[in-house]
């Protein structure tokens, strides 16, 4: 993770910079946590 604000944040492998949108804007570093949880859960499942 390159970067991360309200909207989404930035992952880097190498020079391949993607984009990952949050569900909603985040206001704390808590709403930061849970979509990244949330989003590590769904590629788990394969969703």
């Amino acid at each position: 993770m390159v970067a991360v604000d309200v909207d989404g944040c930035d992952l880097a492998a190498g020079e391949r910079v993607v984009r990952v949108a949050w569900r909603q804007p985040v206001v704390d570093a808590n709403g930061v946590r849970e979509d990244l949880v949330r989003l590590a859960r769904s590629t788990r499942a394969g969703s």
